[in-house]
């Protein structure tokens, strides 16, 4: 399934309109880059678009960037990519990530950025969704960039009855074997909320946990439980049930795991792709946190806040973007 940057052919005419260069092929999809919107050929100075093809093209005229929405784009081809698209930078490695920062904050007098869907959610789609990133509202972030503690503090509270958290060398790591959770103490948060977490270092039964309770072992948490499987579970006063069937996703180092709570649907999603949404009404309330399991285990880069339904800056959504990355 590989993308391109293409540019687009054609005389702008019913018979033969503009259109990407090798869309030829059935089930092709184009994020539009031309900075008129496709009025022109020439697009008011830049002609190229992202596309993508079901099938492999060798047209020396199309820049093949990767296979698979998570490749992870090399310095060659991102200089390439600035290069074409007339950016200063980019500081994200992922494709999906490269083209979620590049529509998200165009250049002068470049493309039209992307707005908010009505549900709330920043989403590109090229051959499906390949980046999704619901709407921020406030929230908090921590990228762990300070002097090592233990156990962690400020504004991180261990949940009742769990193990504590603890900062070794810019990033966050357990204090024990088992079970180290924490969550955000300052601030306030409505009932609809996510959590986020990259873990560089990943193990069976990290997580991300939503509506953490105060007072009580209570939340609901979408945890990689082994090397191949990721589950969400509700803990209610420490007794976990599942929610759902098993997720069968391979754990890595570098996954970034997610969790949104908005009313009595549980979204989990493991590198910016959304998983099978799962429902119950056992916790209303609370606040975004997250596991780290056993001493080994790295996190990283965590972004909590509220889910909204729109009048969100883009600037924003970049900072946590890059607060994901830890730039």
């Amino acid at each position: 399934m590989p993308y391109y940057l293409a540019p687009y052919i054609g005389k702008g005419t019913m018979l033969e309109p503009f259109r990407p260069l090798g869309s030829d092929q059935p089930v092709w999809s184009a994020i539009d880059l031309r900075p008129d919107g496709g009025a022109t050929l020439e697009g008011g100075g830049l002609n190229v678009c992202f596309l993508y093809l079901p099938q492999t093209d060798t047209d020396i005229k199309l820049i093949k960037i990767g296979e698979d929405k998570f490749d992870i784009i090399g310095s060659l081809l991102k200089q390439v990519i600035v290069s074409k698209l007339n950016l200063t930078q980019l500081n994200f490695d992922r494709f999906n990530e490269i083209v979620a920062s590049i529509m998200l904050n165009p250049p002068l007098n470049g493309w039209k950025p992307i707005r908010a869907t009505k549900r709330g959610f920043y989403e590109l789609h090229l051959g499906g969704i390949i980046w999704e990133q619901a709407v921020i509202k406030g929230g908090a972030s921590d990228n762990f960039n300070r002097a090592d503690e233990n156990p962690l503090a400020g504004n991180w509270t261990t949940v009742p009855t769990a193990n504590d958290c603890r900062i070794v060398t810019n990033a966050v790591k357990g204090v024990t074997t088992g079970s180290n959770e924490v969550y955000w103490n300052a601030g306030s948060f409505s009932n609809d909320q996510y959590s986020q977490l990259i873990f560089p270092t990943n193990v069976a039964n990290n997580g991300v946990m939503c509506r953490v309770s105060t007072t009580e072992r209570t939340f609901y948490i979408f945890q990689s439980s082994t090397s191949t499987v990721m589950r969400v579970y509700k803990s209610v006063v420490g007794t976990f049930t599942q929610l759902g069937s098993d997720y069968t996703q391979s754990l890595a180092n570098n996954d970034t795991m997610y969790i949104e709570v908005s009313g009595s649907t549980i979204t989990p999603k493991l590198n910016g792709t959304p998983l099978t949404s799962q429902t119950d009404t056992a916790i209303a309330s609370g606040r975004p946190g997250f596991r780290v399991r056993s001493t080994t285990a790295v996190g990283d880069d965590w972004v909590g806040a509220d889910l909204a339904g729109g009048g969100i800056s883009i600037p924003t959504v970049i900072h946590h973007l890059n607060q994901m990355r830890n730039i």
